[in-house]
């Protein structure tokens, strides 16, 4: 179990997966190394996954994406030869409903803006630069991670062209400047 992780863990470093990403399969290995010992790959079935999978205790949309993980790494060892079946893919994922993320009521949005003027500005300026954080993250749309990289040469009358980070797709926002 352990080598196939140790050959798992290089192969998503070499094709180039997120740090997150890694960083998740990294304690992916640390918990099935420590559930599953020194076994083969091959010696772990099904129901062991299933009796894994139910001491957990997280929520539905993590479990899910911890048996992706999971059925991510014993497909690799099936591509190896290691292995014949995956045995996480007869894994069954909760069922869960992803309830929509709804914007900030404008109570909500009165009490984040109430709490940055409470917040001392010294020395003067940060207050400013906070307040406009929050509303180019309230007016745009964009995430956090994107705002935050997001310079001001990239702002013009019309429209932002920017590429998301978390997608590394192009993102078109319209915006005034």
């Amino acid at each position: 179990m352990k080598d196939a992780f140790c050959r798992f863990l290089a192969d998503c470093t070499d094709r180039n997966l997120g740090w997150e990403t890694i960083r998740k399969y990294k304690l992916l290995e640390k918990e099935m190394v420590e559930r599953f010992g020194l076994r083969p790959v091959d010696g772990v079935s099904v129901d062991e996954l299933s009796e894994y999978r139910a001491s957990w205790g997280m929520a539905l949309h993590s479990a899910h994406k911890k048996i992706e993980r999971m059925r991510a790494f014993f497909r690799f060892c099936v591509d190896r030869g290691w292995i014949a079946e995956n045995p996480a893919a007869l894994v069954k994922v909760p069922r869960y409903l992803k309830a929509p993320t709804l914007p900030f009521t404008e109570e909500e949005m009165a009490g984040v803006l109430a709490a940055v003027r409470k917040h001392p500005d010294r020395p003067p300026g940060p207050r400013l630069q906070v307040k406009t954080f929050i509303n180019v993250l309230r007016y745009s749309g964009l995430r956090i991670g994107d705002v935050v990289t997001l310079s001001r040469d990239r702002i013009h009358d019309g429209p932002v062209f920017l590429h998301s980070h978390k997608t590394d797709v192009p993102v078109r926002c319209p915006f005034a400047g």
